[in-house]
C-alpha cells in the first residue's frame, strides 16, 4: 500500500490552524508518525516567531522614502496656451480654406441639401479639434512622465 503525506502547505495549515482543516488532514496528521513530527517541527517554529520581539525602527520609513521621490512639477499655462493656438490655427486654415472654395465646394455638394452639407462639415470639424486636443493632451502627458525618468 502506498502511503501519501501531506504537503507543506497542509502541514504548516494544520500547525497553525487545525480546526480549519479537513478531515482527511486531521485523520492522516494522527495516523502518520512522519507527518505527526513535521507538525510538531512546525509548531515549535511557529512559537517561536510569535515570541520574537518586533522589529522597531529608529526612523521613519514612510518619512524617508517621501523625501527620495521626484518632485512633482507644477503645471505650466504654457502647454493650455499652445494647445489654444493650435485649435485657433487650425479654425483658421478651416475657415480659410472654406471661404476661398466656397463655390468649388458647393459645385460638389449640389446634388445634397445645404442644410445637410453643413453638418456634416460642422461635424468633422469638432471631431477634428477635439480628437487633435485629445491626442496633444495625452503626448503632453507621456512626455511629462519620460522627464521623471
Amino acid at each position: 500500500m502506498k502511503s501519501v503525506h501531506l504537503t507543506e502547505e497542509q502541514i504548516q495549515q494544520f500547525s497553525l490552524e487545525p480546526s480549519f482543516c479537513d478531515l482527511l488532514i486531521t485523520g492522516h496528521a494522527s495516523r502518520c508518525p512522519e507527518c505527526k513530527a513535521r507538525i510538531a517541527d512546525y509548531e515549535v517554529l511557529f512559537s517561536a516567531l510569535k515570541k520574537a520581539p518586533q522589529p522597531s525602527f529608529d526612523f521613519n520609513l514612510a518619512e524617508l522614502v517621501l523625501t527620495k521621490l521626484p518632485k512633482a512639477k507644477p503645471a505650466t499655462s504654457r502647454d493650455n496656451v499652445l494647445v489654444y493656438a493650435f485649435v485657433l490655427a487650425l479654425m483658421a486654415l478651416t475657415g480659410t480654406t472654406l471661404f476661398y472654395f466656397r463655390s468649388y465646394i458647393v459645385s460638389l455638394f449640389a446634388g445634397i441639401t445645404p442644410l445637410l452639407i453643413y453638418l456634416t462639415v460642422t461635424t468633422i470639424m469638432t471631431l477634428a479639434i477635439i480628437l487633435g486636443v485629445e491626442m496633444y493632451k495625452t503626448y503632453k502627458k507621456k512626455i511629462r512622465v519620460l522627464e521623471y525618468y
